[in-house]
């Protein structure tokens, strides 16, 4: 895998938040994210030891592995992997930390939210944690409780994807209360 750590710009230090009575997204920073890719499906080799997350099963706190494809996982935390082609792993690593942004998105209306731009049903489970969402390709996982949720979308898309929560979080502010 190529190292693109270098083509992406500090991330500001501002941070994108949203808050209502029933809903909180806000931007995480200072997550480590690493992508790893290995010739074939190697799932301990890909997660490092560390819990593999499929969709819809409970992220901890620290040190997690997101499961996207059969040889493809990315690692939150863990140990530090240096950037490129491992052969004695025979897997690759890209330092992905600004490379992509990450949310937490928690609150009684945080899954509903989301339902407004994808079928993220937690009943169906999946291996893999990467969905489409409203137009955005995005990594999701439950973390640390059911009903709160963590994103990770491409960096350079990430005030767009804010502005499209923030419109789906007016819609259900403006939505009639259930009878």
């Amino acid at each position: 895998m190529r190292n693109d750590t270098a083509n992406w710009k500090k991330p500001a230090d501002t941070l994108q938040q949203l808050k209502t009575g029933s809903l909180h997204v806000r931007e995480v920073m200072g997550i480590r994210q690493t992508m790893v890719s290995a010739p074939a499906p190697q799932k301990e080799a890909l997660s490092g030891g560390l819990p593999l997350i499929g969709w819809p099963e409970i992220a901890p706190e620290t040190d997690y592995a997101l499961s996207l494809r059969r040889d493809r996982v990315l690692r939150i935390g863990g140990p530090v992997l240096q950037d490129g082609w491992n052969s004695d792993a025979r897997l690759a690593a890209s330092d992905m930390t600004t490379g992509l942004t990450v949310f937490d998105i928690s609150g009684a209306d945080a899954h509903a939210l989301l339902k407004r731009g994808a079928a993220l049903d937690v009943p169906n489970s999946s291996a893999s944690c990467a969905w489409l969402f409203a137009g955005f390709h995005i990594l999701i996982c439950q973390y640390q409780t059911p009903g709160t949720f963590r994103v990770h979308v491409a960096r350079g898309l990430s005030h767009a994807f804010f502005e499209t929560l923030s419109a789906f979080a007016d819609q259900l502010s403006d939505a009639p209360a259930p009878a």
